[in-house]
């Protein structure tokens, strides 16, 4: 099955719901019972729909949320205030949260600016604001507005196959029908036109967090102690000294490293499900 056909059926087992939030329409999915624990998911690079298989598995035991990220909240200080009033709407007190990649960053922020109200993080193939690739981001951050209007002004034919030329060149370690089923994540992704703005606003939240946030202190997440799960894949775009200097951001985490590479969690869905589902009880215990 292509991934089109997986999201065609989940679209229509979990369709989107709308709120406004401080002027900004959120479109949201929710699934499982609203008294079982929560569980949110931030994404990589605005695109939800890489934890459909996530929201899927977990809805059975957690009340669990995937959000599209509103274009108004074009800051990571606005994502995370914006995020804290939405779980506040929906009535989902200290979650834990599930982020990858990028998302794995907003969730530090958020657990960085609201500690009492979050249970735990799985953090998936990310790093902390604290690592070379976030340092070296810093030296181009001039660039970013200049990055964002030239991408405005790209035909989307084009931009659209060079963004998944190079998404599909961090495909590592995974066998061919996981790269035949990765290829069919973007192509679903990337079909939709309204994605070219979504990627210009994931631009520039990368853009803008270098050197705006952080560094975290040793003891920043102490309050987490054993709460958080780190599954890093073995030949992710990111060093081991930066994947090392997460681990050392944390306090007593549990440390997986997974086969593969940065997009694994998509192509190989199931094996962090089941990494995640072995992990989460201790969150909320």
């Amino acid at each position: 099955m292509t991934f089109g056909e997986e999201l065609s059926i989940f679209s229509s087992k979990y369709p989107y719901r709308e709120i406004v939030i401080d002027g900004a329409t959120v479109r949201y999915v929710l699934a499982g019972k609203k008294e079982s624990p929560a569980i949110v998911f931030l994404n990589g690079l605005d695109m939800q729909e890489m934890w459909i298989r996530y929201v899927d598995a977990l809805q059975e035991n957690y009340c669990a949320l995937m959000i599209e990220y509103p274009l108004e909240w074009d800051t990571n200080r606005k994502m995370v205030e914006g995020l804290h009033m939405l779980l506040n709407e929906l009535g989902l007190a200290k979650p834990a949260i599930i982020g990858g990649s990028d998302g794995g960053c907003l969730a530090q922020l958020y657990a960085h600016r609201y500690p009492e109200n979050i249970s735990g993080m799985v953090l998936i193939t990310t790093l902390t604001v604290d690592s070379d690739y976030v340092r070296n981001i810093k030296k181009m951050a001039w660039m970013t507005p200049l990055l964002k209007l030239k991408l405005r002004m790209s035909n989307w034919e084009k931009l659209k196959q060079r963004l998944v030329k190079m998404v599909t060149g961090y495909f590592r370690g995974e066998g061919e029908q996981e790269e035949i089923y990765g290829r069919t994540f973007f192509d679903a992704i990337t079909a939709d036109p309204a994605y070219k703005d979504k990627y210009i606003h994931a631009v520039g939240l990368v853009g803008e967090l270098a050197g705006k946030y952080g560094p975290f202190e040793k003891d920043t997440f102490a309050f987490l102690k054993g709460k958080v799960l780190l599954l890093l894949p073995d030949q992710d775009i990111f060093t081991k000294e930066d994947q090392e200097r997460l681990v050392a951001a944390m306090t007593e985490p549990q440390v997986k490293t997974m086969k593969g590479g940065h997009l694994a969690c998509i192509m190989r869905a199931q094996e962090y499900i089941e990494e995640i589902e072995a992990f989460l009880p201790r969150c909320f215990a």
